[in-house]
C-alpha cells in the first residue's frame, strides 16, 4: 500500500516529522517497507529560455541560451522540442544530473558539432507523464533558480507499508490515517461525505440473481459529462503510487480505491444495453476486459451482465465493451459489495490481479457503499460536471455489528502489561470501537470497516498495538542445565544449506504465487552448455545438502516437461531419484507463452539419505594410507544406448579395493567409430592401500576394468 505524505494530510492533522509518522506506522503494526523521499528530482531547477536560434547544422535542432537562476551566465542548451523559443519557461536538468526517463547521466557535449551543457526537460524524462511532444512549458512568473519538484509539488514523499491480509481498514489513506489518529499522532479530518441532490431516479435499473455472491449493489447516472484528462493534483498521486493516469471519470474511481479503500466502476451508460443484472457466469462465455485480455467464464464466478451479455467481472475488472473513453457523456457509477472468497477464487483461477480484487477478498466497509458512490459522483460533478441522478440501492439490507463480550483482564492475560482501564476503552473509541462497561467485562461493537476482529484477543491485539509493544519488558529466558537439542529439522536445514548454495552460484530466489492455471499445472506433472549449467547448479544445491555426489549417476531422459534429447536424471543408486535438470520442451514453453530456450532444474531435498547417527563413543578414524594414489584414463566405443553410469559401475566393481572412483570426461560420436557407436572416456582413481603397486599390478588391475566393461556393456578399448 502507498501514499504520499501530503494526501495522509488531507485526513490526519499532524504536526509530526516524516520521520515521527514512519516509526509509529511501524508501532502500532503498519510496517513500513520503503520511503521514497522524491531526491531524484532534487535536482532540477526551473530556467528561462532567453533566445532560441536555429542550429547551423540541423533543421529540427535549436540552440538556445538559458538562464538558470544560479546568477552566472546564461548557458548553452542544444534542444529539439518543437516549443523551445525565447521566453519559455520550464525545467533545467544540469551536466551531471541523471534523468530518469531515458536512464542517461547528462555531461557536456557537442550535437552536431555544438556543445550543450544541460537539458530542457520534457514530462517524460521526467516519469511525470508519457507526453514528450515538447519541453516542460510553466506559467511566465515560475520563480526561476528555485527547485522545479518543490514547485510542482513532486517533492512529496511517498510511503509504503507492507498490509497482513487481516486488515482490509487499512488498504486506505484513510484507514492509515485513522490508526494514526487513534495512536495519538494527530487528529482524524476529512471523514464527512454529504449526500448529493439527485435529478430524479436512476433510469438503469439492477436485479440481483445470485444474492449469496453479491449482498449489495449501489449505482447512479451522471448526464452531461465531459470526460477530459484529470487535474495535475490527482495525475500526480496517482503516479506517485504507481498508476498511470487515464482520464478524470477512471482516474476518480482509482482515487476512491485508494482513499478510502471502496472500489468503484464505471459504465459508459450508452453502452449499457437495458438493465443491470447481476448473476453468476454461464458456462462458455467469455469477455473482453479491460487489460485487452478474453476471458472464459465459469458459473463459479459472478458477473455483472446487461441485456447484450457480460459487461464487469464481478469485483475484479471491468469489460472492453463498455469502458469510459473520451467520447462519454453519460457515466453509470457502481458501488456493489462482492463475497470476498469468490472474489478470491475468481482472481486466482482467471490469473488476474487487481486493486479492486486486493481489497474485495479483505473484505470491504459494507456501510461505506452508499457514501462511495457519494464521493465519485462529488468528484465527478467537480471534475467533469453533469447532473447526477437519485442513487439506486439493491439488496443491501444493512450491516448487523458483531458485539464481543471483553474482560479487560484479558490485557494483562495475554500481554503481560497491565494497561489501565480508562486508556484501554479510549484506544478502542479512538479505532472506531463502541464499547459499554458491564461490570469487568466491557460489551463491544465492531465498526463495519473491521470484519477481521471476532473475539477478544483481536481486541486485546488492538489495545495492545496502540498502547506500545515496546512497553513491554524484556524477560530473559529461563536457563537449564540440559544442553539444546536440535532445533531444526534434516529438511529445514537442508533447504537453507541449498539456498545458500544456490545463492553463491548467482541464482536469485523468487517466490511466487502459490496458485497457477490449471493448464500451467498440467505441464509440470499436476543447447550443451546451458544444460551443463543447470546440472552443475543441481548438483551444487544436492551437495549442500549433504548428498554424496561422487556417488551420484545421471541418466539421459527427465519428466516430460522437459525436452527429452536435452534432460536427465540424478539418481543415487538404481532407485533413488535426487533431481531432474534439463532444457523445457518447446510445447511447455509456447503453453507459458515464454521464449526460449530455457533451462531448469528439481532437486528433491527429502530424497537425500540422512547422514548416520554419530556413536555415542569416539572411534579411531581411518588411517590415509601412505601409499601415492593414481589416476589412469580409459576411452571405450559402446553402442550409442550403453548408458555412462552403467559403463561407470562396471569401472568400479572391477577392483572396489583399489579403485576408489571412476568419472567420466568425454562423450563422443563420429562416422569413424561406426554406425551407432560412441566413446565414453572415463578417469579411474586408484589407491593402493598395502604396497606400492607395480607395473604389473597396474596392467593387471587394467585388464580386470577392461574386461568387466566389455562383460557388461559389450565395451572394447578404444585404439
Amino acid at each position: 500500500m502507498k501514499f504520499t505524505l501530503s494526501w495522509l494530510k488531507d485526513h490526519l492533522e499532524t504536526d509530526a516529522s516524516l520521520a515521527e509518522i514512519v516509526e509509529r506506522l511501524t508501532a502500532i503494526g503498519l510496517e513500513v517497507e520503503h520511503v521514497d523521499d522524491k531526491a531524484g528530482l532534487k535536482p532540477f531547477v526551473i530556467a528561462k529560455v532567453l533566445t532560441a536560434v536555429q542550429h547551423p547544422d540541423a533543421d529540427r535542432l535549436r540552440v538556445l541560451t538559458v538562464d538558470t537562476g544560479d546568477g552566472k551566465p546564461p548557458v548553452q542548451v542544444v534542444c529539439g522540442a518543437p516549443n523551445a523559443r525565447a521566453g519559455l519557461v520550464g525545467a533545467f536538468a544540469a551536466p551531471g544530473t541523471y534523468i530518469p526517463g531515458i536512464d542517461v547521466t547528462l555531461s557536456v557535449g557537442k550535437i552536431r558539432g555544438v556543445e550543450s551543457h544541460g537539458m530542457m526537460c520534457s514530462e517524460r524524462e521526467l516519469q511525470l507523464s508519457d507526453e514528450h511532444t515538447g519541453i516542460i512549458d510553466l506559467p511566465e512568473d515560475a520563480p526561476v533558480g528555485t527547485s522545479f519538484a518543490a514547485y510542482a509539488h513532486l517533492d512529496d514523499p511517498v510511503i509504503e507499508i507492507n498490509l497482513t491480509p487481516n486488515r482490509p481498514d487499512a488498504t486506505s489513506v484513510y484507514g492509515i490515517a485513522r490508526d494514526l489518529a487513534a495512536s495519538g499522532l494527530g487528529r482524524l479530518t476529512g471523514g464527512a461525505i454529504m449526500p448529493h441532490a439527485g435529478d430524479g431516479m436512476c433510469p438503469v435499473k439492477v436485479k440481483i440473481e445470485a444474492p449469496e455472491l453479491c449482498p449489495g449493489f449501489a449505482l447512479t447516472l451522471v448526464k452531461g459529462v465531459k470526460n477530459g484528462p484529470s487535474p495535475k493534483w490527482l495525475q500526480q498521486r496517482l503516479i506517485a503510487i504507481g498508476l498511470r493516469p487515464i482520464s478524470a471519470l477512471v482516474d476518480i474511481t482509482n482515487y476512491v480505491t485508494f482513499d478510502r479503500g471502496r472500489p468503484l466502476h464505471v459504465f459508459d451508460a450508452k453502452k449499457v444495453t437495458g438493465n443491470l443484472v447481476v448473476r453468476r457466469a454461464r458456462d462458455g462465455e467469455n469477455v473482453l476486459a479491460l487489460d485487452g485480455r478474453e476471458y472464459s467464464l465459469t458459473p463459479e464466478m459472478c458477473v455483472i451482465a446487461d441485456d447484450n451479455g457480460i459487461e464487469s467481472i464481478a469485483g475484479i475488472m471491468g469489460g472492453e465493451h463498455s469502458g469510459c473513453d473520451e467520447n462519454t457523456t453519460d457515466v453509470l457509477i457502481e458501488s456493489a459489495l462482492w463475497d470476498p472468497i469468490t472474489t478470491a477464487r475468481t482472481g486466482r483461477t482467471l490469473g488476474i490481479i487487481s486493486d479492486a480484487r486486493y481489497r474485495f477478498e479483505r473484505g470491504v466497509d459494507p456501510e461505506f457503499m452508499v457514501p462511495g458512490v457519494e464521493l465519485a459522483t462529488k468528484l465527478v460533478l467537480e471534475l467533469c460536471g453533469g447532473t447526477p441522478t437519485e442513487i439506486e440501492v439493491a439488496g443491501y439490507a444493512g450491516h448487523k455489528p458483531k458485539i464481543i463480550s471483553f474482560p479487560l483482564s484479558e490485557v494483562k492475560r495475554l500481554t503481560g502489561i497491565e494497561v489501565p482501564r480508562e486508556e484501554a476503552l479510549t484506544i478502542l473509541t479512538r479505532l472506531g470501537f463502541e464499547p459499554r462497561s458491564s461490570g469487568d467485562a466491557v460489551e463491544v461493537k465492531v465498526p463495519s470497516w473491521r470484519p477481521d476482529v471476532d473475539g477478544k484477543a483481536d481486541l486485546v491485539e488492538e489495545v495492545m498495538r496502540i498502547h506500545g509493544v515496546d512497553n513491554i519488558a524484556p524477560q530473559p529466558l529461563t536457563s537449564h542445565d540440559a544442553v539444546n537439542g536440535r532445533i531444526l529439522t534434516i529438511l529445514q536445514v537442508r533447504t537453507r544449506a541449498a539456498k545458500r548454495a544456490l545463492a553463491v552460484r548467482g541464482m536469485m530466489e523468487a517466490v511466487t504465487w502459490s496458485f497457477i492455471p490449471a493448464k500451467h499445472a498440467e505441464l509440470f506433472g499436476g543447447g550443451q552448455n546451458r544444460l551443463k549449467l543447470a546440472k552443475a547448479d543441481a548438483i551444487a544445491a544436492l551437495e549442500a545438502c549433504g548428498a554424496p555426489v561422487d556417488r551420484l549417476q545421471i541418466e539421459p531422459g527427465g519428466p516430460a516437461w522437459y525436452h527429452p534429447g536435452r534432460s536427465g536424471t540424478i539418481k543415487l543408486g538404481p532407485k533413488t531419484v535426487l533431481g531432474t535438470f534439463g532444457e523445457f520442451h518447446p510445447k511447455t514453453l509456447e503453453v507459458l507463452d515464454a521464449s526460449g530456450p530455457l533451462c531448469g532444474f528439481e532437486v528433491f531435498v527429502d530424497a537425500v539419505p540422512e547422514p548416520k547417527a554419530k556413536p555415542t563413543r569416539t572411534k579411531p578414524k581411518l588411517e590415509l594410507s601412505p601409499f601415492q594414489a593414481v589416476k589412469r584414463d580409459f576411452a571405450f566405443v559402446v553402442d550409442r544406448t550403453v548408458e555412462a553410469g552403467t559403463l561407470v559401475r562396471a569401472a568400479l566393481a572391477a577392483d572396489k579395493k583399489l579403485v576408489t572412483g571412476v568419472s567420466v570426461f568425454d562423450v563422443f560420436e563420429g562416422a569413424a567409430l561406426g554406425a551407432a557407436k560412441k566413446s565414453i572416456a572415463i578417469e579411474v582413481s586408484i589407491q593402493p592401500v598395502e604396497k606400492t603397486l607395480t607395473d604389473e599390478d597396474f596392467e593387471a588391475l587394467a585388464k580386470r576394468i577392461v574386461e568387466n566393461v566389455n562383460k557388461q556393456t559389450g565395451g572394447v578399448l578404444r585404439a
